[in-house]
C-alpha cells in the first residue's frame, strides 16, 4: 500500500477516483451554499431597507403626534366654528414630455366658514417641479389667495412657495412627507412674511376593496418672523385630517377623499380658533 501511494501516477489515480465519486456531490453542495448565500444576502438587504423605512416612518409619525399634542391643551379656551372646504389638486408629467423629469402642479380651494354660511377663502396655486430619484421631488410656484375677514372686508395675498416631497410606498401603504417654505405678501401691510409648513400623510388601500382607502394626515404651520399685517413668529396653526378615499377602479388616476378636518389657529392676545370642517378633495 505504501509503495503504491508513492508511485508517480498514484496521486493522479487517487485524485481521479475522488473526483469520480465526490465531484457531483461537492458541486451540488457548492451550488446550494452559493444560492443560499445569495438568497440570505437578498433577504438581509430587504430587511435592512424595511428597517430603515420603519424607523423613518416612526420618526415622522412621532413628529406629527407631538405637533398635534402640543396644541390640544390650548383648545379648551378656543372659539369653535364649523366649515366646508372644497379642493381640487393635481400634479403629473408634462404632456408631450413624458420622459422628462419636469412635472406640473395645480391646486385650487374654496373654503366656507360660519357653519358653511359665509365665504372664507379661495386659493389658486400653480407650480412646476423636478422629479429626483427614489420618490423625491423639488417644487416651486406661485399662489393667489383671496380672504374675507369677519370684520373689515376682504384682502388679497400673493405667495411664492418652494417645497420638497418624498412619497414612498410599502405594500398597501402610500406615504407623503412634505416640507414647504412660503414667502407671503399681504395687501394690508408692507412686510414680507415667511412661513414653514410640515406635513406627514398616510394612506392605506383596503385589500378587499382596492377602490377604497383610509387616509390621515397632519400639517403644522410656523411663522418665521413678525409682520405689520398680523403674523407673529412661532407656531401658527395645525391641521389634522381623517377620512376615506374612493376611486372608480384600482388603476384610476382621479380620486375623491372626504373626511373630517380639525384646524387649530393660534392667535396671540386673542381667542384661539378651533374649526371643525367637512373636507372634500378631488385629486386628478
Amino acid at each position: 500500500m505504501g509503495v503504491w501511494l508513492q508511485h508517480p501516477h498514484a496521486g493522479l489515480r487517487l485524485r481521479g477516483a475522488l473526483s469520480k465519486h465526490y465531484s457531483p456531490r461537492c458541486e451540488a453542495l457548492r451550488t446550494e451554499v452559493g444560492l443560499n448565500s445569495i438568497s440570505e444576502n437578498q433577504v438581509s438587504m430587504k430587511e435592512t431597507r424595511q428597517t430603515w423605512f420603519y424607523r423613518r416612518l416612526r420618526l415622522l409619525v412621532a413628529s406629527a403626534i407631538c405637533c398635534f399634542a402640543a396644541v390640544r391643551p390650548l383648545s379648551a379656551q378656543s372659539h369653535h366654528d364649523g366649515g366646508l372646504w372644497f379642493a381640487a389638486l393635481g400634479n403629473g408629467k408634462i404632456p408631450g414630455a413624458e420622459e422628462s423629469p419636469w412635472r406640473w402642479w395645480l391646486d385650487g380651494h374654496l373654503r366656507l366658514r360660519d357653519d358653511t354660511g359665509g365665504f372664507n377663502q379661495s386659493i389658486v396655486r400653480p407650480g412646476i417641479g423636478y422629479s429626483l430619484k427614489d420618490n423625491h421631488a423639488l417644487w416651486a410656484g406661485y399662489g393667489w389667495i383671496r380672504s374675507d375677514r369677519v370684520v373689515g372686508g376682504g384682502f388679497d395675498e400673493h405667495r411664492i412657495w418652494q417645497q420638497w416631497t418624498y412619497a414612498p410606498k410599502l405594500n398597501d401603504w402610500r406615504f407623503l412627507h412634505r416640507s414647504r417654505f412660503e414667502q407671503r405678501w399681504v395687501e394690508t401691510g408692507d412686510d414680507l412674511g415667511l412661513r414653514w409648513r410640515q406635513m406627514f400623510r398616510a394612506q392605506y388601500i383596503l385589500k378587499s376593496s382596492p377602490q377604497w382607502s383610509l387616509v390621515g394626515w397632519d400639517e403644522a404651520f410656523f411663522h418665521l418672523n413678525d409682520t405689520d399685517w398680523g403674523a407673529n413668529a412661532g407656531f401658527d396653526q395645525n391641521r389634522v385630517f381623517l377620512g376615506v378615499g374612493f376611486k372608480r377602479d384600482a388603476d384610476a388616476r382621479t380620486r375623491l377623499e372626504i373626511g373630517y378636518l380639525n384646524q387649530f389657529v393660534n392667535r396671540r392676545n386673542a381667542t384661539d380658533g378651533l374649526n371643525h370642517i367637512l373636507s372634500v378633495n378631488l385629486f386628478f
